[in-house]
């Protein structure tokens, strides 16, 4: 079961390496392929990381879509109570022109609630509006996560070359890869820092929102 694990990790994050043209910045698998059967077992863990990482883009993916199809549906809700408020606009026209005072009155009732109704959809708007910003900050930091994986997936295994003094390990550098993952654990750290600044804002206009629309 750990072997399957383990092969379909290292299929996932090929299959990623390849697509995402990093393929150049990798390990060879011809070098890989003269570690001991302890040594591959060794790299299991950092193998797994990527494939929870690139399960994690996916998910985020996912989240953001599910993000604006609520934007959507609350777009669709404020241009529905805007609509509402031409009709009623209209009808009152028609009233003043009949000098129809009661349903003059009846119709501006309406328009009142119906004028509270759009600020509140204006701000369910603007709640998701802020959910998505969130989302696609989410987006990033888990693809700069997959990154960071594959960077420390790299280094194990770089790592286990020099261990186990397979001669091909001097073709890469350890360095260079040590400081590719500062810099992106600094993106990360930077992401993960606007996504919660981001949707505590979001917090904040949902609670706004959903007071406004408990008054209404």
């Amino acid at each position: 079961m750990r072997k399957l694990i383990l092969s379909f990790a290292i299929f996932v994050a090929a299959h990623s390496i390849s697509y995402g043209g990093l393929l150049d910045r990798s390990v060879d698998f011809a070098d890989l392929a003269k570690l001991s059967e302890e040594g591959l077992q060794a790299l299991k863990d950092a193998e797994f990381e990527v494939f929870l990482a690139n399960v994690r883009l996916a998910r985020a993916k996912a989240t953001e879509s599910l993000a604006r199809e609520r934007l959507k549906a609350a777009e669709e809700t404020l241009d529905k109570e805007r609509l509402n408020l031409k009709a009623a606009k209209a009808e009152y026209k028609a009233a003043e022109a009949n000098q129809d005072a009661e349903r003059m009155s009846n119709i501006e009732k309406t328009r009142e609630k119906v004028k509270e109704a759009i600020k509140t959809a204006e701000l369910g708007v603007k709640w998701r509006e802020k959910e998505i910003s969130a989302r696609k900050t989410g987006v990033k930091k888990a693809k700069l996560g997959v990154e960071l994986s594959e960077n420390k997936r790299d280094l194990a295994r770089i790592s286990r070359l020099v261990t186990e003094k397979i001669s091909s390990a001097n073709k890469y550098s350890l360095a260079d890869y040590k400081n590719k993952q500062k810099k992106n654990q600094e993106g990360y750290q930077k992401a993960m820092d606007k996504e919660k600044r981001e949707m505590l804002e979001a917090e904040q206009l949902k609670a706004q929102y959903e007071k406004r629309a408990g008054e209404a």
